[in-house]
């Protein structure tokens, strides 16, 4: 009874943290903005040819936060911000 109960908990917490999707988590275009800055700074920083990759590159999805949650199945999700052509 005790591990069913375990269970059912667990179920219920992987449910809730993919389902809820609080307003106090979104980002305001200031911080994505600042968000993909600095993501483009790290890539350029862990890339050496990084500015070849992005002269090329059509477009580029930058996530810059991305949450995991997982129990036998796992997933990833977060905000994400497209740049074309230097535009977000």
């Amino acid at each position: 009874m005790r591990s069913r109960n375990l269970m059912i908990a667990m179920g219920l917490l992987l449910v809730s943290a993919i389902c809820v999707n609080s307003p106090a988590a979104a980002f305001d275009a200031y911080e994505m903005d600042a968000s993909v800055e600095k993501g483009f700074t790290e890539f350029d920083k862990a890339i050496s040819n990084s500015d070849d990759i992005i002269d090329n590159a059509s477009g580029i999805l930058m996530c810059p936060r991305i949450g995991k949650v997982g129990l036998g199945i796992g997933v990833e999700s977060g905000p994400c911000a497209l740049q074309v052509d230097g535009e977000t």
